[in-house]
């Protein structure tokens, strides 16, 4: 998965987690596309300070994610519905293809958590 990509899902799925500071940093540096000198001014702060933020901040949000799995889990839910919509969407349905979509969805119901 694409780094900016990955950065933003953390803010979507852990965002409220955040204080007001952090989010505002993360967002100054991942959303806003700012440069540490850029952050270091609007936060009235050495350049080394916004980069410790911004380093502190991203290691908590990857943190909530190694332990609650809200990306991993919603990857994997995308995985499956496309691979159930694929066969859904197939012209050619095969009398086998229902016990396909059967197993996608245990095994989006039924993975570990």
């Amino acid at each position: 998965m694409d780094k900016l990509l990955y950065r933003t899902l953390l803010l979507d799925f852990y965002g409220a987690l955040l204080t007001e500071r952090q989010r505002k940093v993360f967002e100054m540096r991942y959303l806003d596309d700012l440069s540490l000198n850029e952050m270091a001014d609007e936060l009235s702060v050495s350049r080394q300070a916004a980069w410790d933020l911004v380093k502190r901040t991203e290691k908590l949000l990857v943190n909530y994610e190694d332990k609650l799995r809200l990306i991993k889990n919603h990857v994997r839910a995308n995985q499956v519905y496309n691979e159930c919509q694929r066969v859904l969407d197939s012209t050619d349905i095969k009398p086998g293809d229902a016990g396909l979509i059967k197993e996608k969805l245990r095994e989006l119901f039924d993975s570990e958590v």
